[in-house]
């Protein structure tokens, strides 16, 4: 196998939310009314507050086995993530190299986002979606930028995938 047309070969790599590749702006983690909120599945710690900022992803369960000994043990949950805001104005920016960006999430019945790459012309998505927010494929090889802005309602994005040049095999 070789590139073609001189790009590096096309591989497709899969991020989840908690990827430091996919930025949150104003900032990843806070009140899901000023910025966005990480929140797993089946978790009892889905509203984030100042007072209580743990979250779940690790689950301690204990047995007590008589008044003076208490056995902790730890259950790992496999859980999932998302990111979500109501926050009219804050964005979510992912940076790649490569031909083509899918980004994953959802939005309720008055959710409301534009994305753009390389300071295109916005794409504009509203209403109730669940599952693909957006994507883009065919982008000449090389360095983009995709922003996605909230403009209402509630918006969540939980992972992505982008394409990117690996280069000739060794």
């Amino acid at each position: 196998m070789s590139s073609t047309a001189g790009n590096p070969l096309p591989y497709n790599v899969s991020l989840t939310d908690q990827s430091a590749i996919i930025q949150f702006y104003p900032h990843r983690e806070g009140p899901i009314d000023t910025q966005w909120n990480v929140t797993y599945s089946d978790s009892v710690f889905a509203k984030w507050s100042y007072d209580d900022t743990f979250g779940a992803g690790v689950s301690e369960n204990f047995v007590i086995l008589s008044m003076h000994e208490i056995l902790i043990y730890p259950i790992l949950l496999i859980q999932t993530s998302l990111h979500r805001t109501t926050y009219a104005g804050a964005t979510c920016i992912i940076q790649w190299a490569g031909t083509a960006v899918w980004v994953f999430g959802g939005t309720n019945n008055d959710g409301s986002y534009t994305v753009s790459i390389d300071d295109s012309t916005p794409f504009h998505g509203e209403g109730s979606v669940s599952g693909l927010l957006f994507s883009k494929t065919s982008l000449v090889y090389g360095l983009h930028i995709m922003n996605l802005t909230v403009t209402g309602g509630e918006v969540s994005v939980s992972g992505a995938t982008i394409t990117v040049g690996m280069g000739d095999p060794g």
